[in-house]
């Protein structure tokens, strides 16, 4: 594999990583949360990202502060 093969491939998956499926909710998500809450299912996915990132790079908390 050619290096830049390489690098493509690895925007491609965080892209992925940073874009939400906001289909993929369970059916209780979609017709009672979506519904009470405001923007549902982005904040149950990107809270899920952040705290893989902080358990992955916790260094990244003191970038922030």
């Amino acid at each position: 594999m050619s290096h830049f093969y390489q690098r493509e491939i690895g925007y491609l998956r965080i892209a992925e990583t940073a874009g939400f499926d906001y289909r993929a909710v369970t059916s209780f998500e979609s017709q009672i949360m979506r519904r009470i809450i405001p923007f549902y299912s982005f904040t149950r996915k990107n809270i899920g990202l952040q705290l893989k990132v902080l358990g992955e790079n916790p260094q990244r908390i003191n970038q922030i502060f």
